[in-house]
């Protein structure tokens, strides 16, 4: 019994220590980038400029205004306003250029995948929805992420 404790308790060892630091690049907080994200979101294929070409900047900047991501060694949390949703996340994968993660939150588990965009950038896609796969994030002005 007691081999098999120790055995399991190594292989947590094992795995926790593989994925350790995987996130330290995103780990931060993180605001929109206004006019990265907006060139992004033109170039989607949901982009109808005579539908988005005057309202989705007001959209945009707004949410830049508002919207804020913080990751930290174990919580993606979302903050919008005075809102904020936590959610504990699992690493799944990783190789240089991105992080995959299992989150759960109101009882619905998904992944998110974050990936280097550029110098100082990130960004996110997720199972769930994508709707911010366009989004590019930069270190958060005042509250910077580790970069």
């Amino acid at each position: 019994m007691k081999k098999r404790v120790f055995g399991f308790s190594f292989f947590l060892l094992v795995v926790s220590s593989v994925f350790a630091g995987e996130m330290d690049p995103f780990v931060g907080t993180w605001q929109v980038d206004y006019k990265a994200t907006l060139e992004g979101a033109v170039k989607s294929p949901k982009y109808d400029p005579e539908k988005d070409a005057k309202i989705l900047p007001v959209i945009l900047k707004k949410i830049a205004e508002t919207f804020f991501l913080e990751i930290t060694d174990d919580d993606v949390i979302f903050t919008q306003g005075e809102r904020s949703t936590a959610m504990p996340y699992t690493v799944k994968s990783a190789d240089k250029d991105s992080v995959v993660v299992s989150c759960s939150v109101a009882e619905k588990t998904f992944t998110m995948a974050f990936e280097h965009r550029g110098k100082k950038r990130m960004g996110f896609k997720s199972s769930l929805t994508d709707d911010m796969d366009f989004y590019v994030w930069e270190p958060r002005r005042g509250n910077g992420a580790k970069k």
